[in-house]
This record gives C-alpha cells, sequence and structure tokens, in this order.
C-alpha cells in the first residue's frame, strides 16, 4: 500500500501512458500551426471591399423603384 501512496509510483505510471500522445499531439499541433502559417502567408494582401460601390448601387435601386411607384 505504501508504494501506492508514495510520490513515485503513481505519477511514473500515468507518465509512461501519457507522455508519447501528449508529446504526438503537439507535434500534430505544430504542424498544423506551419501549415495554417503558410498557407496564410501565401493568400496576399488583405482585401478591402469598397463599401461606397455597394450603398451607391442600394441607393441607386432604390430610387429606381420610388420612381416606378410615383
Amino acid at each position: 500500500m505504501t508504494t501506492l501512496t508514495s510520490n513515485y509510483w503513481f505519477p511514473q505510471t500515468l507518465q509512461q501512458a501519457f507522455m508519447p500522445a501528449l508529446r504526438i499531439s503537439f507535434i500534430i499541433g505544430a504542424v498544423l500551426y506551419g501549415i495554417a502559417a503558410v498557407l496564410s502567408a501565401m493568400r496576399g494582401q488583405r482585401y478591402v471591399y469598397e463599401a461606397y460601390n455597394s450603398v451607391s448601387t442600394i441607393n441607386g435601386d432604390l430610387a429606381a423603384v420610388e420612381e416606378t411607384h410615383t
């Protein structure tokens, strides 16, 4: 019973079970992070939609609708 409750046996037992899985998960995370960084760099510059074109188109459409109703 002393072996089971000691500060050495239980952590060592868990370490053997979880360390390989933890190492693999960190490696997979690092690889996915690298892929995301490369794809983000390949994306190019930031594209900003021109808001005034869509607003003027909406205003033009509304004016055309108002003209047909009057």
